[in-house]
């Protein structure tokens, strides 16, 4: 087989040889573009599912999900200008001073860097309860920032700021 495809390529002039060489390298390129583009496309899908996941379980009271969520190192700036730490959130949930009947978020922009997605856009809550504005809706503008273990995305870097309460 060898022989084969020596004498076939010696047979060839060297102006098709670079159009082979051309045509292979060019499909090299075009594979692993699309390999790229699939699993960025992949992990977006799965990052906006993770973002839906999160603001339904606040609506849910569901700390099971969302401490699997979060990360232990998770850290937020809070739009009540304070930032706060996993365990500061914890205590603030059992407060029931994070306590909201209705969340959505709009994604204007996910953007990934090595094993870290940015996540920017803007959630609208209303708070219930003992929670600050309750009974109003809150249109925050927010960047999660999501960093990825070794099988599993975590929200570990949160800001947000209200821009609007009706």
């Amino acid at each position: 087989m060898l022989i084969l495809v020596c004498n076939f390529l010696n047979n060839l002039k060297i102006d098709n040889m670079k159009k082979i060489l051309k045509l292979i390298l060019f499909t090299i390129v075009l594979t692993i573009s699309n390999n790229i583009l699939l699993a960025q496309e992949n992990n977006e899908t799965e990052i906006r599912e993770l973002e839906n996941t999160e603001g339904q379980a606040w609506v849910k009271k569901d700390s099971v999900t969302l401490f699997k969520l979060f990360s232990p190192k998770l850290i937020v700036n809070s739009p009540l200008n304070r930032v706060a730490t996993l365990d500061e959130i914890k205590r603030l949930m059992r407060a029931g001073k994070i306590d909201i009947s209705y969340s959505e978020k709009v994604i204007e922009k996910i953007t990934f860097i090595n094993n870290m997605a940015v996540v920017m856009g803007r959630d609208i809550v209303k708070p219930q309860g003992a929670m600050v504005d309750a009974g109003k809706t809150v249109t925050r503008q927010y960047t999660d920032i999501w960093i990825r273990d070794e099988s599993d995305w975590h929200l570990t870097i949160r800001q947000a700021t209200i821009i609007s309460i009706e």
